[in-house]
């Protein structure tokens, strides 16, 4: 297995997502209402900041049409160490196929790393 960069993020809110772009249509860019420390978390700026400012610090943000609960649309976490530039790794097995890793935001972050693409 290779880990190599492939790129930077950036932080400015503390927090991070990952979802399929596809669902950003159904993203409700309201305000942060602290309080709401518990699942389930909506597909929202007010769930990410609850789901990341919970215990666990990261949630699974759902959207809820029609009474109908979609689950997953996107996964939120801390960033760790708050905003600043974040490497974005990803580790290939022996095909050359990129394999998610679960994040290990305690390790593999650095603030304000100078990204190179190097495999390590």
């Amino acid at each position: 297995m290779k880990k190599k960069c492939i790129g930077a993020v950036y932080v400015d809110s503390g927090q991070l997502m990952i979802t399929d772009p596809c669902y950003l249509k159904r993203w409700e860019n309201d305000k942060f209402v602290d309080g709401k420390k518990e699942a389930p978390y909506s597909y929202s700026y007010d769930g990410a900041c609850n789901a990341t400012s919970s215990v666990d610090q990261v949630g699974v943000l759902n959207l809820r049409t029609s009474g109908i609960l979609n689950a997953g649309l996107g996964i939120v976490f801390s960033s760790g160490y708050g905003d600043g530039e974040y490497p974005v790794f990803a580790t290939y097995n022996q095909e050359g196929v990129r394999k998610w890793n679960k994040v290990n935001h305690k390790v593999n972050h650095k603030v304000n790393h100078k990204v190179s693409p190097s495999v390590s």
